[in-house]
Order: structure tokens, then sequence, then C-alpha cells
């Protein structure tokens, strides 16, 4: 075994015990529950490690175990939705896209307080 590819296999049994999928792994994903199968698809997003993660309602028609795991993997790999709220929880930055083009867009603490408002403004336009 070559050691590039003892460090991925190290890469991706590290990224299921993060987001509490170990001892699933010989599962098809066919079979994950969706929140399984949202987790899964966070850990490929950090394998790039690019520093930069665009997410579109990450949280929406999963359970709140998964809606937990996923906002504690965000707020501890990432640092900087059903629940909008979790948005000024995890994020330091926000943009609110519409139709392919940037609308708002703040990292100004008391803003992302008011996230909710002001998602709910643009969206209605």
């Amino acid at each position: 075994m070559s050691a590039n590819k003892k460090t991925d296999e190290n890469i991706i049994l590290e990224l299921l015990e993060i987001i509490k999928l170990k001892g699933h792994e010989k599962k098809t994903v066919g079979h994950y529950s969706a929140g399984m199968k949202r987790r899964l698809l966070l850990a490929c997003s950090l394998v790039t490690n690019s520093g930069l993660l665009l997410m579109d309602e990450p949280f929406t028609g999963i359970d709140p175990v998964s809606q937990k795991i996923m906002a504690e993997i965000i707020k501890a790999e990432i640092r900087p939705n059903s629940d909008i709220n979790l948005v000024k929880d995890i994020c330091s930055d926000f943009i609110i896209v519409k139709e392919g083009r940037m609308i708002c867009g703040t990292n100004n603490k008391n803003e992302l307080e008011k996230i909710e408002d002001i998602y709910f403004k643009y969206a209605e336009d």
C-alpha cells in the first residue's frame, strides 16, 4: 500500500468520525438517511480544505440531531435553512443570492443579528 493511499484512508476515517458516520462506511449511500447524506456531503466538501464553503439551505429537511452535528462541524472545521437563526451563530459573513445575483451581503455583527428580517425583505422582492 502506498503512503498516499494510507494518508487518504486516514483522512477518510477521520472525517467519518467527525461527521458521526464511523461504523456506517460499509453501507451504500442509498441506505443512508437524509441527515447522514447531508453530513457526508459536508465531509466531501471539507476534503478540499479550500477555506470557502457555499451552502444552500444545509439544514432543510434533516433531523435535529444531524442539524446539531453539522452546526458543530461547521463551527469547528470551517470557523469563521430551516433554522435561519443558526446562520448568525455559525457564520461571520453572509450574502443573499437571488436568481444568481448577489443582492445583499455583510460581515457586520449588528446586521447578522437581524439576518431573518434582512432575508425576508429580499426574499419577498
